[in-house]
């Protein structure tokens, strides 16, 4: 800058036009610069943003299986303590029926087993709805590792613009030097 006023008051055209060329080269730096820093906190920014998504995604995933094992076990317990307390009121039914006629005794015997069964299905299906909401929250531990993985993408291709754009700012400078 300083070049092209000595040289427009000294007349000295040479001296105007490369105090020109050097203004006008700074001028492409600095915004180059400026370019070059608000790339750099864009690709931070998302990978920043990439580390969160992923490390929730890992968490859901972890709390996902906690509570499916969590769930199965209590499903299991709940079936089990159902069970003792079924086979406990059988026992004394039982105990009943045998004080009674042999066909009486028999009949018992038959609601015991049928009673057994249906305890066998409801225990099943307690395990199957536990079982269910914890593979929903395991797809949805997915989704979210999925979306994640999206945005690793989009940053890696922020990251190869700003690339491309560094590398053709550096080839302008070359050919102007």
């Amino acid at each position: 800058m300083l070049d092209a006023i000595v040289g427009t008051v000294l007349g000295d055209s040479k001296l105007k036009r490369r105090g020109s060329a050097l203004a006008e080269r700074s001028d492409k730096l600095s915004r180059a610069a400026l370019l070059d820093a608000a790339a750099t906190q864009k690709e931070e920014h998302a990978d920043d943003e990439l580390k969160a998504t992923r490390d929730k995604a890992v968490t859901n995933q972890r709390q996902a299986r906690e509570a499916k094992a969590s769930e199965v076990q209590d499903a299991r317990t709940e079936a089990a303590h159902r069970k003792n307390t079924a086979a406990e009121a059988a026992e004394k039914r039982a105990n009943a029926a045998k004080q009674q006629a042999d066909e009486v005794a028999a009949q018992r015997k038959s609601s015991l087993e049928t009673a057994n069964r249906e305890a066998q299905a409801g225990i099943r299906a307690a395990e199957a709805k536990a079982s269910a909401a914890a593979q929903s929250k395991l797809n949805d531990a997915q989704a979210t590792r999925s979306e994640a993985g999206s945005k690793r993408t989009q940053a890696d291709r922020v990251e190869k613009l700003a690339e491309l754009e560094k590398q053709k700012r550096q080839a302008a400078r070359t050919s102007e030097s």
